[in-house]
């Protein structure tokens, strides 16, 4: 996880394991929720 955000990717587009992404949501980052472009 840390290598990832140091190489400043978004978080959601990871492929995560379960464990990975309940400790994710508890930063409750911005880049980890789904995106709408208008």
């Amino acid at each position: 996880v840390k290598a990832w955000l140091e190489e400043e990717k978004d978080v959601r587009l990871g492929d995560w394991k379960a464990a990975d992404i309940e400790f994710l949501n508890t930063f409750q980052l911005l880049t980890a929720k789904p995106v709408v472009y208008l």
